[in-house]
């Protein structure tokens, strides 16, 4: 897909192309996962060092702000259709706010405040929800799992009493198995909505429904009322 996109913006003849930052003044987090020995990631803010964390789409208000400049960007190319890009945006912005509504009530009484991802996606969900993550990988989920990796994140397993990890499609899920078996905890999927499978694309999976599937993952995994 991302191929695809990049051909269409190649043929797009020079001076026909609306730029719309999406992420223009959104405060970034840092990926800290590489130097921070485990460390709170949800807390860390932009430092003067270190990769900026793309994933601010798992957080709902940070969706809406992209949702707006999305449409201002359509807007500003395409004023003739203003009045339906402004419509459609603001049918959007009620379902996402509506969604974070629901992770607001849903995540206000739980026994646990923390959970155990496969790779380090999401920060910015973990702040706006004051909770805390602890990651095996670090934001691409490409990072070299080393067997003090894993021994590091089971004995975080076991001091925090941890029940569930949360593993993702597509990747390789032997590590996470492993740990498992080692602190008799249950795995379970939550997206960082940047892939999905064939089932998802059959079934007609949107933004929305992602999300309320993690919502769900995450009232098990932190025991939420």
């Amino acid at each position: 897909m991302v191929h695809e996109v990049h051909e269409i913006l190649e043929e797009a003849e020079e001076g026909h192309l609306t730029n719309a930052e999406a992420l223009e003044e959104i405060e970034h987090l840092l990926d800290d996962h590489a130097h921070d020995d485990h460390d709170d990631h949800g807390d860390e803010h932009a430092h003067d060092h270190g990769i900026y964390d793309p994933h601010v789409w798992l957080d709902p208000v940070l969706a809406q702000h992209q949702v707006e400049t999305i449409r201002d960007g359509l807007v500003d190319a395409d004023p003739d259709n203003a009045a339906a890009y402004m419509a459609n945006a603001e049918s959007y912005l009620h379902e996402l706010e509506d969604l974070h509504d629901q992770y607001v009530t849903t995540l206000a009484d739980c026994r646990h405040d923390t959970i155990v991802t496969f790779h380090s996606a999401f920060a910015y969900l973990v702040e706006r929800y004051d909770l805390k993550v602890e990651s095996l990988t670090g934001l691409d989920g490409a990072d070299a799992i080393s067997t003090a990796d894993l021994i590091e994140l089971a004995d975080f397993i076991n001091d925090n009493n941890i029940d569930y990890i949360l593993t993702e499609f597509g990747v390789d899920q032997r590590n996470f198995e492993v740990i498992a078996e080692e602190t008799n905890t249950t795995v379970l999927t939550l997206s960082p909505v940047e892939g999905i499978s064939q089932e998802d694309v059959d079934s007609g999976a949107t933004y929305i429904s992602k999300m309320m599937e993690n919502l769900g993952v995450l009232k098990t995994a932190l025991d939420c009322n």
